[in-house]
């Protein structure tokens, strides 16, 4: 039976996430595994967005990027001339 997972965590990119689930005998593939970034890649992807400025770390911008959207953060030159913000999260641990 065909089947999806989804994670609200976009810390670590589909592929990873899903290795870690096949590593413990769920058979997931890649492309079955949604995270909150793959889903705005989509979407980004579905309206051409070129930049995005991501607010969060890089696994957060791993699936923008994986989709060909350039992806800058906070403090690099140009954070202005963006079409879209993405706002990751990831609990760090202090």
């Amino acid at each position: 039976m065909p089947f999806a997972v989804l994670t609200n965590g976009s810390a670590y990119p589909p592929a990873e996430q899903a290795a870690r689930l096949r590593a413990l005998g769920l058979p997931v593939n890649d492309d079955r595994m949604l995270t909150p970034s793959s889903v705005a890649a989509e979407l980004m992807g579905r309206k051409r967005v070129a930049r995005a400025l991501v607010l969060g770390g890089r696994g957060v911008a791993h699936a923008l990027g994986e989709a060909g959207i350039a992806t800058i953060f906070t403090g690099e030159p140009r954070t202005d001339e963006v079409d879209a913000v993405y706002v990751g999260c990831i609990l760090i641990a202090a």
